[in-house]
Parts: structure tokens; C-alpha cells; sequence
């Protein structure tokens, strides 16, 4: 029990500490604060998003349709009352100079009322006004594609001419994301008159004065009528799935900063408790039991940790505002910064946990300290005790709980936990065996500078071991994201377009009419048709005869897992470079009267379905039932230009309705630019992916996710050469009684620093090489099985990374042992340092 008098010990043991201990605490403070900034962050978005969703719907409610309202579904409109605005907006080719190529355009025609929420920012601000009187257009200037235009000028879009009234700056109804891709054009509903051929999606919003159950009228009108509607529900549904998703991914990163942190915690107060092993010894003499000696430095632990999560809250808080600064424009809403109690609540209680997990392993030997060592210091030799065991499963456990909380999967946190171990396992083993091997070593060599700064690796009070696990497991968190994220920007920068098995668009022909029409118009605009994909859509209806079950069976019991919906397409020739793992794919099948094989793609059939060779499926296509067995498991890249999961036998599904994907290339962009916006004019149903144009918006995102990622990589960066500094400085009594005995002997200055740049340079390069052939594996493992992308060491940041860690730990070390050359030999004898 942790009384009055506990306390008072604590407070009075930690005098001529204090500073030391607040010095290396703030390693753990910068781990808790990164934590504290994601969860305070995540906050305050949702609590705006929550607030503002109304402006991100434009309603309360919106009704959508490809076609024309019926006159049914405008009677029941009409019946819902409140106030209604509507929008027209279809995809179309925009020219806005002689000089500027074609681009592609969504073009939002609206009348006066929208949006219900919000408003439209644009410049100059009377420019909105001029549009809605229909003399003129805004014309955003957010996409990537499109020319940067003035007010005054003109853009020509379905053969007419508008005058640009003015520039679009926001509008929260719009995806910033779909803004990159295809730039909004706002018009007034009156000028979609004037305009030639089809329209593409009719909207109608509406806002309620009174309360309104929107997830009743959702289904009402769903049901009645083949629309979509979505409501504020849904918005916040939405942004809260990748909310989680980006808390996750950067909560992993604190998280390691986190684990760094307590590293540095664990290291400190097991060198800080070890100089308290006369007091813990007199206390035992004067009838203290060890448990009441034990909980005195677990106080102390207890008020470290409650200044951590106190500093924790501040600084993670101001760093909530930092973070998003790179990735303001992509946020839905404006950010209302406020401090978030959940968030500060979460820290504050993760500082105090932390603390006193990370220092349970220092603590738990104070115990076997014997009274008899307050007379002889070598009494006794402390034995490895079964009993630490169950502090190093509970280390490992908190460890496993904080990174379940990170990433909300228990499965994964399980891994991350194992790997952590492996690592921390790796990189003490080999501090260890260097240690063994100086130790042989370090005595035959000549020169007596590199002689003696190699045997400081191994001699008593070294911190060798501590400091290659504690740079050496940073360099593993932190570069395994840096290789990670440098192979996936690698794929995308190493895209050829111009290569023919890079597609310039992609087209979806959906039960075309008139497919002659399309194709005589692709090849009207010098556009080859690189292959023909037949894709379909299928579900499976039942596995093993199992019907297939939408929430729960007859008995209550959890919904069967494999309610699924993907594509199917024909085997054709393409089919010999499939990588076959089971079983024999069939590429054609004339009996209708056996079942028919089908091959499913590995992942689908083993995560998704969790099928084999032999088993059996009922599979729908369309309206269409199919009695299927799985014939074979393949591998590698999907088929249907990577939407196909399945690969049928041709003879058996040829007749019904499908998709027909056309891969398409150009001879030029501007060739692609034209054909784009003129099929679009023509054949607004039918979709068409641009594909260098996805790419290059998949590049920007993810540039400007990487400003987020990298300031949360700053925290493990700080926190890492915090625990540097700690670990330097906890040797450094023992460095100044060397310095004092080299100075003695007659070592001059130069010497005793030749000494320590040996020291640290090979502590630098030791840690550093295991560290980043740590990071490689762990970086070749995640991208060749989780992300299935070829991985390729980058020479350049490899080098760079490595010289860096290896100066910051020379110059670390060189800072913390400054003055030490200065110091009087008497001055070291006759006192404690």
C-alpha cells in the first residue's frame, strides 16, 4: 500500500535526481504527445464533421437518379414538404482555350436554392451571383488537369461558349479528392437548356423545419423507387470509416515513439535504481521488508508518469494543430481546434500506464537485494528469478493492449507485438555477441586509442547493449515506413505511360446498344482497343448447400461469412500466364449437364470464401443460377483488368448480358484528351477511366498524406535521440572517472576524444546496420505479401539514412561528454560525481 510515509521516502530519495529524471522523461513524453495529437485531432475532425455535415450533404436529405424523376417519384417529393433545391451534373469536355488542350469536366447546373447548408466561395465574390443569373460560370482551379483561368475568359462545354464569371475557391458539398479528378464547373439550371445531347445524375435536396425520422423516409422512398438517397447519417458514416482508418495508420507511428519511449524509461530507471541499491540495503537493515523498499521507487514511478501524461496533454494538444497543416485542403470541413477530453483523458492515463509498465523490469530487482549489501558491496550475486518472468509477459502484454488499441484488430496487434519482440530479440543478441567478440578482440589490436574505445563497449557500466537496441529498433520503426512508402511512390514514378501494357483509358461497356457506334468512334479519334475484357457481376448463393444468410439463421447464430459479390470473366489466352497453386483450370466446358469447374483467385478463395479444390458452389450471375466446383486456385494479378475474382469456362455464360472493358491507347494526351471529352458528350452512360490522369491524383493524395506521416516520424525521430542522449548520459559518471585516470597517466585531450569517437562510431554503425537490415525484411515482407508490389532497395535514402544515425549518435555522444577531459582528478576522487 502505497501510504503517507511511502510518499515522503520517495520525494526525499528522489533529491539530486530530479532533474536528471525529468531530462530523460521527456522521451516519454514525446511518445505519449504524438499519441495525444492523433486522438485529439481525430476529435476535433469528427467533432466538426459532426457539426458541419449538414454542409457536406448540402441537406437534409438527397435524392439522386440517372435519369429524369418520374412523375410518381416528384409527387412523393413534393409531399415531403420543407424547403427543395435541385442540381443537374453530368461529366463533359471543357475547351477553354484554342491554345489549352481538352479537358474533362463534372458540370454542376443548380438553381438558385443550393446548397440548403454551406454556401459557394468563389472570387471575385459577386461572381456567384453572376453565374446564378446565368451570365456565366465558375470554374474551380483545385484539379490538376485543368488550365488556369482568369474571370473574363471563356470555356466552351457541349458546343456552347460561357463566359467565366469567376473562380471557385470552396464549395463543401464537393469531394476535394473527385475535385483533383474531375474539376467542377458550376452553372445556373436555367443554361442546361441550351445545351446538346444527354444529362448524366438528377438531384433533388431537401431540408426539414421540423423532425424527421431521414432513416425511415430513406427506406420508404429506396423501396417505392429506384433512387439513391443518402442522409446526414450516412455523410458521418463515411467520413468516421476513413477517419479510423488514418488514426490507425498514424497511431502506429506514435506508437512507436510510444515503445521508444518507455525503451528510454526502462533504461534510466534501471541505472538510477542500480545507484540505489546502498539506500534499498539500508532500509532493509533498519526493518524495511523488500516489498515496502520496492514501493517507494514504485511512487516515484507513479509521479514520473503523472508529469508525463501532464506534459503529454500539453504538447500533444499543440500538436494537433501542426499535424494537418500539409492536408488542410483535403479536410471536408474548416477545423474548430479545441481540446478534446477523450483525448487528453487517453494520454494522461496512457503517461501513468506506461511509465510504471516500462519501469516494472528495473523494479522487480530491487527485491533481491539483500541487507548485507549495505556492509559488502559484492555480497551476494543476484540470480535470474522465475518471478521476472511474469513482469516481462506483463510488459509484453501492455505492449499487445496499446497496439490493439492503435489498430483495433486483435489479430494484428498479435503480430505487431511478436515483431517488436523479434526485433528488440535481434538486436540484443547482437549487441551481445559484439560484446563477446571485442572482448577477444579489442586486446590485439596496436593502436591504443581504437584499442581502448572498443574495450569501452565491453568493460563494466557500458551501455552498448542499451544503446544498440534503443537506436537500433528506432531505425527499424521508423525506416520500415520510409521503405515502404519509397516503394510504393516507386511503382507510380516508374509507370510508363507510353508502354503498351500501361492502358491510357479504361471503358466500361454496359450492355452497349450499339457497340459498332463506340468502336468506329474510337478508331474515328486514332485510338487502339488494347484488349476486351468480359467481366460479370457474381454472388455466391450457397457453399456446400448452405443457403446464404443476410444477418442471422434459424437458430440465431452469426451470419455465414461467405455472403460475397464479386466479378467473373471467360478463360481465353491470357489465361497461360496464370500462376495455377491447385488444382487444373478448365478453359472450356460443353457438357451442361456436369458441373462446371471454376478457378478463384487465391486470396478470395482462401480469405473470403475459405473454400478448396473439389468444393462446392452455387453461384448467381445476374438472374441466373449456376452449380459450380472449384476446379483450381490461381494466383497473381486478377483478371478484367484486375475486378475479376473468378475465371469461368467459355461455353456456359456467353449468352447472357455483360460488361465489355475496353483497354484503350492513344497516340498522344491530346488525342486522349479530345476522345475523352467528346465520347463523354456522346455517350454520357457509359463510364471511362482516364488512367494516367487516376494515377496522378493517387500520387498527389498520397504526397500530401505524407506530410502527416512524416510529422508523426518526427516524434520517433525526437524520442529516439532523447533515448540516445539518456543512454550517453547515464554512463557518463563512468566516462569521467576514465577521462580523470587517462588524464592521470598522461593521456592528452586529443587522445581521450579519439576514444570516445571510436566509441561511438562503432556503437553508431553497429546499431544503424542492424537496424536497417531489420527495416529491409520487415519492408520486403509487407510489401511482397501485404501489398503484393515489387520491392526495391533505394540506395540513395539508404545511404543518407545511415550516415545520419551514425553522426547523430558521434555527435550525441560527443555533446554529452563534453568538459569531461576538464575535470580535476582530485575533484573525481575525493567526491561522488
Amino acid at each position: 500500500m502505497l501510504d503517507r510515509w511511502t510518499w515522503q521516502m520517495a520525494w526525499r530519495d528522489s533529491k539530486g535526481s530530479r532533474r536528471r529524471l525529468l531530462l530523460f522523461l521527456s522521451a516519454m513524453v514525446v511518445g505519449v504527445a504524438a499519441l495525444v495529437a492523433i486522438l485529439s485531432f481525430g476529435h476535433s475532425l469528427e467533432r466538426s464533421i459532426d457539426e458541419d455535415a449538414g454542409s457536406l450533404l448540402g441537406a437534409d436529405l438527397r435524392i439522386s437518379s440517372s435519369r429524369a424523376f418520374s412523375p410518381a417519384l416528384e409527387s412523393m417529393i413534393d409531399s415531403l414538404g420543407g424547403v427543395q433545391a435541385r442540381r443537374v451534373s453530368f461529366v463533359a469536355s471543357a475547351q477553354f482555350s484554342a491554345q489549352q488542350p481538352v479537358q474533362t469536366v463534372r458540370v454542376r447546373a443548380m438553381d438558385a436554392g443550393f446548397p440548403l447548408y454551406g454556401r459557394i466561395i468563389a472570387s471575385p465574390p459577386e461572381a456567384e451571383e453572376k453565374m446564378r443569373a446565368g451570365q456565366g460560370v465558375l470554374v474551380a482551379q483545385s484539379g490538376i488537369s485543368v488550365a488556369r483561368v482568369q474571370p473574363g475568359d471563356s470555356v466552351t462545354i457541349k458546343g456552347r461558349r460561357f463566359e467565366v464569371a469567376g473562380i471557385l475557391i470552396g464549395a463543401r458539398v464537393e469531394n476535394a479528392v473527385e475535385m483533383l479528378y474531375q474539376p467542377p464547373v458550376y452553372m445556373a439550371l436555367a443554361d442546361l437548356d441550351t445545351l446538346d445531347g444527354r444529362v448524366g445524375t438528377y438531384e433533388v435536396f431537401l431540408r426539414f423545419d421540423r423532425e424527421v425520422d431521414t432513416a425511415a423516409l430513406q427506406s420508404a422512398i429506396e423501396e417505392a423507387h429506384d433512387v439513391g438517397v443518402r442522409t446526414l447519417a450516412d455523410v458521418k458514416e463515411d467520413w468516421d470509416f476513413l477517419l479510423e482508418g488514418l488514426e490507425a495508420f498514424l497511431g502506429l507511428i506514435g506508437f512507436f515513439a510510444l515503445i521508444l519511449g518507455g525503451l528510454g524509461v526502462g533504461s534510466v530507471l534501471q541505472v538510477y535504481l542500480k545507484e540505489r541499491k546502498d539506500t534499498v540495503a539500508v532500509l532493509r537493515c533498519v526493518g524495511a521488508s523488500s516489498g515496502r523498499a520496492t514501493r517507494i521507487y514504485l511512487a516515484q514511478s507513479i509521479g514520473m508518469g503523472v508529469l508525463v501524461g501532464l506534459a503529454a496533454c500539453a504538447v500533444g494538444t499543440l500538436g494537433q494543430v501542426i499535424m494537418p497543416l500539409g492536408i488542410n485542403d483535403l479536410l471536408p470541413v474548416d477545423m474548430h481546434y479545441r481540446v478534446a477530453p477523450e483525448g487528453l483523458f487517453a494520454g494522461f492515463g496512457l503517461g501513468v500506464g506506461a511509465t510504471v509498465v516500462f519501469s516494472l523490469v528495473p523494479l522487480s530487482g530491487l527485491g533481491a537485494i539483500p541487507p548485507l549489501a549495505a556492509l559488502r558491496s559484492a555480497y551476494g550475486r543476484q540470480r535470474f528469478r522465475k518471478s521476472r518472468l511474469a513482469v516481462y509477459a506483463l510488459v509484453g502484454l501492455g505492449i499487445g493492449l496499446c497496439a490493439w488499441v492503435q489498430v483495433g484488430h486483435i489479430g494484428v496487434a498479435i503480430l505487431y507485438a511478436l515483431a517488436m519482440g523479434v526485433a528488440f530479440g535481434i538486436l540484443s543478441l547482437t549487441a551481445w555477441a559484439f560484446i563477446r567478440m571485442l572482448r577477444a578482440v579489442a586486446p590485439r589490436i596496436r593502436t591504443y586509442t581504437w584499442r581502448q574505445g572498443l574495450a569501452n563497449m565491453h568493460r563494466p557500466n557500458n551501455q552498448t547493449l542499451l544503446m544498440v537496441v534503443a537506436l537500433g529498433l528506432g531505425t527499424v520503426m521508423i525506416m520500415t515506413v520510409v521503405l515502404v512508402e519509397g516503394a510504393i511512390v516507386e511503382k507510380f514514378a516508374n509507370l510508363n505511360f507510353e508502354a503498351e501494357e500501361i492502358p491510357d483509358a479504361v471503358l466500361f461497356l454496359v450492355d452497349a446498344e450499339k457497340p459498332e457506334d463506340i468502336t468506329s468512334m474510337i478508331a474515328a479519334h486514332d485510338i487502339r482497343i488494347l484488349q476486351t475484357d468480359i467481366l460479370m457481376p457474381v454472388s455466391v448463393d450457397s457453399i456446400y448447400g448452405r443457403s446464404r444468410m443476410s444477418d442471422e439463421d434459424s437458430t440465431g447464430s452469426d451470419r455465414i461469412g461467405f455472403d460475397w459479390v464479386g466479378g467473373a470473366t471467360f478463360a481465353d489466352h491470357r489465361t497461360d500466364s496464370v500462376l495455377v497453386e491447385e488444382g487444373t483450370l478448365v478453359r472450356e466446358w460443353q457438357d451442361s449437364t456436369q458441373v462446371a469447374p471454376v478457378a478463384i483467385h487465391a486470396y478470395a478463395a482462401r480469405e473470403a470464401l475459405q473454400v478448396a479444390v473439389g468444393d462446392t458452389l452455387l453461384l448467381r450471375v445476374l438472374d441466373r443460377q449456376v452449380l459450380t466446383r472449384v476446379g483450381s486456385i490461381y494466383a497473381g494479378p486478377v483478371l478484367g483488368r484486375g475486378m475479376a475474382t473468378m475465371i469461368l469456362p467459355q461455353g456456359i455464360l456467353e449468352s447472357l448480358p455483360h460488361t465489355r472493358v475496353l483497354s484503350l491507347k492513344a497516340a498522344d494526351p491530346q488525342s486522349l484528351a479530345v476522345f475523352h471529352g467528346a465520347f463523354m458528350d456522346q455517350f454520357p452512360d457509359y463510364p471511362i477511366i482516364n488512367v494516367p490522369l487516376v494515377l496522378r491524383v493517387v500520387q498527389e493524395v498520397f504526397r500530401r498524406l505524407n506530410y502527416m506521416h512524416r510529422f508523426m516520424s518526427l516524434f520517433s525521430v525526437i524520442t529516439g535521440i532523447l533515448v540516445l542522449a539518456g543512454a550517453v548520459m547515464v554512463s557518463r559518471r563512468a566516462r569521467i572517472e576514465q577521462a580523470v585516470l587517462l588524464k592521470t597517466l598522461g593521456a592528452s585531450k586529443r587522445q581521450v576524444l579519439s576514444i570516445m569517437c571510436v566509441e561511438f562510431l562503432f556503437l553508431g554503425l553497429l546499431a544503424t546496420g542492424t537496424g536497417l537490415g531489420l527495416a529491409m525484411v520487415a519492408a520486403w515482407v509487407l510489401t511482397g505479401f501485404q501489398l503484393e508490389i515489387a520491392f526495391i532497395v533505394p540506395k540513395v535514402p539508404i545511404v543518407l539514412a545511415a550516415t545520419a544515425l551514425v553522426g547523430i549518435t558521434l555527435g550525441v555522444g560527443l555533446l554529452n561528454s563534453r568538459g569531461i577531459y576538464a575535470r580535476p582528478p582530485l575533484e573525481v576522487l575525493r567526491t561522488e560525481v
